[in-house]
């Protein structure tokens, strides 16, 4: 049965100060074009501003600054931050999440010589090899492989077929989502002139510190030698590759299909949007950000933002832009000179 609370109700456990009136119960919470009466919804962005007056949403998360009144069918909340209060919501009116009880699956595999700790919970066909040391309330989920010599700390959430290899060291309430690869292989090989290559062996680690996420089919791969280290609350997106003793500093966030290429080092707080390539050996500064689909391939300035392939400052990018546009004109206007030119000439 769904959860129903009054608006006041609702209002004792967010921060936000109430704007308007109204009888409904809430029970759902949705986006503003899906919702319907009795959801709650929020403007987490000024570009869907325009659908809030037609949103059926009977109490509506805006910013504190957000100047207009709410509809006959509506009461706004007043808040810092819209996307964190909705969470609230979120979690008072979604089901339950799935709930990984302490146990260890028959068809699970332990070594004799892992140490597993307390509340763990270790699910079907999951192996933790030989060594390995997982921590108190963990949780590693069906078709998990946790290798020989692995650290594991405690609160972690490993999703179903992660793996994590050999002498790899996971710090506390990681999350690790599926498919996900810790401790592969670096790209490491020597070219001969026979067209055959070389490997070079792999033999160093992988260390992901605190509170770090790693989306879906990412791969952080091991050091060549030494350690190829994530810091603390570092979130990563899906299908994002990290090469070999790469470092990313503290708070830094990578979406969607980025590839950092080997030894190059992130500072702290850098954001680094969706498909951008980052050549080997760079050094990126702390609070930078890196537009989508760029291509680095020099370092880059802290604080500063880059855009394009090569990148550049997004200022630059978008003077050259402009210029790039206005050429087609500009070639026109040759041609009529080199025309007028040659007519005098003649």
């Amino acid at each position: 049965m769904r959860k129903s609370l009054s608006v006041n109700e609702f209002i004792q456990l967010i921060d936000g100060n109430l704007v308007g009136e109204s009888d409904e119960k809430l029970s759902g919470v949705a986006s503003l074009q899906l919702s319907r009466p009795g959801d709650v919804s929020f403007l987490g962005n000024a570009k869907y501003a325009s659908q809030v007056n037609d949103s059926l949403a009977t109490l509506i998360l805006v910013p504190i600054d957000y100047d207009q009144l709410p509809a006959n069918n509506q009461v706004f909340v007043k808040c810092e931050s819209p996307n964190l209060e909705f969470q609230k919501a979120v979690e008072v009116f979604s089901p339950p999440a799935v709930n990984f009880s302490p146990m260890i699956h028959p068809s699970a595999y332990i070594a004799p010589t892992a140490q597993i700790g307390k509340q763990v919970h270790i699910g079907p066909n999951a192996i933790v090899d030989e060594h390995a040391i997982i921590g108190d309330q963990t949780k590693v989920c069906a078709g998990t492989y946790v290798g020989q010599y692995v650290q594991v700390g405690d609160g972690c959430m490993f999703y179903p077929n992660v793996s994590i290899r050999e002498g790899c060291v996971i710090g506390n309430h990681v999350i690790l989502h599926s498919g996900c690869a810790i401790g592969t292989d670096g790209y490491g090989y020597e070219p001969q002139i026979t067209g055959e290559h070389i490997k070079l062996p792999q033999v160093g680690i992988v260390e992901l510190g605190d509170h770090v996420e790693i989306g879906s089919n990412s791969c952080v791969d091991r050091a060549r030698f030494g350690v190829t280290r994530i810091g603390d609350h570092v979130k990563i997106d899906n299908l994002c590759q990290v090469g070999h003793n790469c470092e990313i500093g503290k708070g830094s966030c990578l979406m969607s299909l980025v590839g950092v290429s080997g030894s190059t080092k992130i500072g702290r707080l850098v954001a680094v949007y969706g498909n951008a390539g980052l050549a080997g050996h760079l050094n990126v500064g702390d609070g930078a950000t890196i537009l989508a689909k760029a291509g680095i391939m020099k370092d880059i300035e802290p604080g500063d933002t880059v855009m394009g392939a090569p990148a550049v400052n997004k200022n630059q990018f978008m003077r050259q832009t402009l210029a790039v546009q206005k050429l087609p004109d500009l070639i026109k206007k040759v041609k009529m000179l080199e025309k007028e030119i040659a007519a005098l000439k003649s």
